[in-house]
């Protein structure tokens, strides 16, 4: 079975150390907590820069602290449930109007599907990695 090239990208960059990767904004404490809570676990906020055509992801970040090279693509923010033994990516927010006003303020056009599925399917492969 061949494993997507972007999908394996993607999951390292949820797992990963580098700079850029959701682990490393994480490990600098510059993602918010927020009072948003799933099944009794604090959820945080992830900012992060992707492809808008294939969906890859590109560098983890606030804005203030992306460098500038990043913030041509796409913006989008996972909701991170921090569970007692593991984490849960509880929520993709890409489409929603916020971050749509925010992409399109920035002259870009709306993601395209397969884009969204790529990051869909990323979410669901971290989620199910977490549970082992």
């Amino acid at each position: 079975m061949t494993i997507n090239p972007i999908l394996t990208r993607n999951l390292e960059m949820l797992t990963g150390t580098d700079e850029g990767t959701l682990r490393y904004a994480q490990g600098r404490g510059r993602e918010s907590m927020g009072s948003a809570t799933y099944q009794d676990a604090l959820c945080s906020g992830a900012n992060f820069y992707y492809d808008g055509t294939n969906g890859e992801i590109k560098w983890f970040g606030n804005y203030q602290e992306v460098p500038q090279y990043w913030k041509k693509f796409h913006r989008g923010t996972l909701q991170i449930a921090w569970m007692k033994e593991s984490i849960k990516i509880v929520k993709l927010l890409c489409l929603d109007e916020i971050t749509m006003t925010s992409n399109r303020l920035a002259g870009l056009k709306e993601p395209n599907t397969e884009a969204i599925r790529m990051l869909e399917q990323t979410v669901e492969a971290f989620n199910q990695v977490k549970k082992k």
